[in-house]
């Protein structure tokens, strides 16, 4: 039999900065980093800080909301892609085997 563990995973948290973990809040940075290119390579100046600010909120709040509704979004988001990335040979080779006769 199994000794339970001391530890209690239900209970620990990731840490966070301003609601999201550090990988969700580097990404809504970089979408704000975006929002603020797009206007300055329209030649716009006076429309990129506040399109970079605003996509660093919208971004930030986004992420907030999904983060909130599920604890491991930041892992199915930024994770699972590098999982099957690194497996696309062997899901080639199976979904072309299929049945022979």
């Amino acid at each position: 039999m199994k000794a339970a563990s001391i530890v209690q995973v239900h209970v620990q948290h990731q840490m966070t900065l301003a609601g999201l973990p550090m990988r969700l809040l580097v990404l809504a940075l970089i979408g704000g980093a975006v929002m603020l290119v797009v206007p300055l390579l329209a030649k716009s100046i006076a429309l990129a800080i506040p399109c970079g600010v605003i996509g660093i909120v919208g971004c930030w709040l986004t992420l907030l909301g999904k983060f909130r509704a599920d604890p491991f979004f930041d892992k199915q988001l930024l994770l699972a892609p590098r999982y099957w990335g690194k497996r696309r040979g062997s899901i080639s080779i199976l979904s072309t085997g299929g049945c022979s006769k």
